[in-house]
């Protein structure tokens, strides 16, 4: 059985993804082609990437699912409609292409007949509860027979936090939180407070939180929401999204921080904003752990992007597993979707073990190069070599990663033994805060010689680790101001060209690590093309750009 899964024209992601008899054949989101960051349009050169490189053709697809229900969203929507405004609905909203939440609703109910007009598809075509493509992605990724996976973002077709319970192929949903009383409002409104972008900018303030050890903000955090009994409750008084198409928080919202004003209370702000989602977050679950039949746990959702939060879930005793699926915002519900399809026909799902799942480098034309100076590579240890030297590299390898995470194949690297490291990267690469942290890319094998953590895998960046000191002492460029990393280890299997670089790093410096960050510039996509890494490089200071074994400089 061949299904693939797509999103599209819901605010902020484009992705489409092809599964094959339970295997994930390949991922990728539309952003990356139009080169618009989080574009939302229909992906059709996702789609045509899919099928035409993958082998493909459209008369092979069983199935089509898209993971947004608008049957769900009139249902939901229409319990609460006396509540909203009709500018909640009307309003065109900031980004999403400047479209209302109405026109949003119109373009998801038109995707069957727009594609079928697009493709003459005549398979099956459905539409997956939000949250539910959210939560197959997650709990594929397990390789369970049982489980509970927590969803959580902004708003879902009417849900906003949501618990499953998995059994085999069986979902079954235990709890739910309605919209407004989201997890997602809260940090969103947070975030936009603080100037910042809100469905954007989120991990901006996650950024800010480790600078501040002060709990000076905690009790006012308090005023911001409630539990009644086991759900949990926003005080609306507080909030203006569920009433506004783009305005978050509320005047009394500003009134209880009018005080936040310089640098210094911001992060205090965000520390107690970090502190509270996890002490929610924490709390649903302990308030429903009598609901649970399984001790293996696994979340998706824009939530669970936050890595720190995702650290205190797993260092806590609810459960003895814990799955954090690395395309956790909306673009991961395109796999989700298309595995859905697939249980309830009975496939037997298997995990994804990687997320390269782009297209690869074409065959390289000289000159696309342009004016830069080149030479092919006879070793990586000439690129380990520069590194040592303090060089900053962009690195272009096989097929594209899917999601926001750069591992290994579309990476800015850099020496993290140079703690001004992350300065440089930051200022004349990245043009980004100079807050922003790094992540580590190890080897498999040596992780937990620099982490406290019993796993030895964590191959997608999407949890926090805490630093032993030895890594403090030697890498300080990857460990943030409160002692911990959001770590990545790296397969041999998987990835080669970059392990192969990291060993060679490793026997020059006694350093088994290197400094990985996106290859893009703030404000755009990570680089797809050939042409796409030379134009980046070429608008940053970067010292040097590896493509498969071409070396390139100015």
């Amino acid at each position: 059985m061949i299904s693939l899964g797509i999103i599209c024209y819901q605010g902020h992601s484009s992705s489409a993804a092809l599964v094959k008899d339970g295997k994930t054949l390949g991922a990728v989101s539309e952003e990356r082609f139009s080169r618009k960051k989080f574009d939302d349009a229909f992906p059709e050169k996702s789609i045509e990437y899919l099928t035409t490189e993958l082998g493909i053709s459209f008369e092979e697809i069983d199935h089509i699912a898209i993971g947004w229900s608008p049957r769900l969203t009139i249902l939901g929507q229409l319990k609460s409609l006396h509540k909203k405004s009709l500018r909640f609905f009307l309003e065109k909203r900031e980004g999403a292409k400047k479209r209302s939440r109405f026109n949003k609703f119109f373009l998801i109910a038109n995707l069957k007949n727009e594609i079928k007009k697009r493709y003459q598809f005549k398979g099956e075509i459905s539409f997956v509860d939000h949250h539910l493509a959210h939560a197959v992605s997650a709990y594929v990724q397990t390789e369970k027979r049982d489980g509970i996976c927590m969803v959580a973002d902004g708003m879902g077709e009417f849900a906003s936090t949501s618990l499953f319970e998995f059994k085999g192929p069986d979902a079954r949903k235990i709890y739910e939180d309605h919209f407004p009383h989201s997890l997602g409002v809260l940090y969103s409104s947070a975030t936009q407070f603080l100037g910042f972008t809100p469905d954007s900018d989120e991990f901006k303030v996650m950024g800010l939180a480790a600078y501040s050890k002060s709990l000076r903000f905690n009790e006012r955090f308090k005023e911001l929401y409630r539990f009644n009994e086991n759900h949990f409750e926003l005080n609306l008084k507080y909030f203006e999204i569920h009433k506004k198409g783009n305005q978050f928080f509320s005047e009394a919202f500003y009134e209880l921080f009018a005080d936040v004003k310089t640098e210094s209370d911001r992060m205090d702000f965000a520390r107690s904003l970090q502190d509270h989602l996890n002490f929610i977050v924490l709390g649903i679950l302990e308030k429903n752990k009598s609901l649970f039949h399984s001790d293996s746990f696994s979340a998706s959702g824009g939530v669970f992007l936050n890595c720190l939060l995702n650290q205190k879930i797993a260092e806590s005793s609810l459960f003895k597993s814990y799955t954090f699926f690395p395309v956790a915002d909306d673009n991961g519900t395109a796999l989700g979707a298309a595995q859905w399809v697939q249980m309830q026909a009975g496939m037997e799902m298997k995990k994804v073990d990687h997320l390269f799942l782009g297209p690869g480098i074409e065959n390289i034309q000289i000159s696309s190069f342009k004016n830069l100076q080149h030479k092919k590579i006879s070793h990586v240890s000439e690129v380990a070599e520069l590194l040592a030297k303090g060089k900053v590299i962009a690195w272009m390898q096989g097929r594209m990663e899917f999601g926001h995470r750069s591992l290994g194949n579309r990476s800015i690297l850099g020496d993290p033994r140079d703690k001004k490291m992350k300065d440089i990267i930051n200022e004349k690469v990245k043009f980004r805060e100079p807050y922003r942290p790094f992540a580590p890319s190890f080897p498999e094998g040596k992780l937990q010689d620099f982490y406290q953590t019993d796993k030895t895998s964590y191959p997608f960046m999407i949890e926090t680790l805490h630093a032993k000191d030895v890594t403090k002492e030697l890498a300080p460029a990857i460990v943030h101001e409160d002692g911990t990393s959001r770590v990545q280890t790296v397969s041999s299997v998987h990835s080669p060209e970059f392990y192969e670089l990291l060993k060679e790093f490793y026997k020059l410096t006694d350093c088994p690590i290197l400094l990985n960050t996106s290859f893009n510039i703030n404000g755009m996509p990570i680089v797809l093309s050939v042409d796409d890494a030379v134009d980046c490089f070429m608008k940053t200071e970067m010292d040097y750009l590896v493509i498969k074994d071409y070396l390139l400089w100015k």
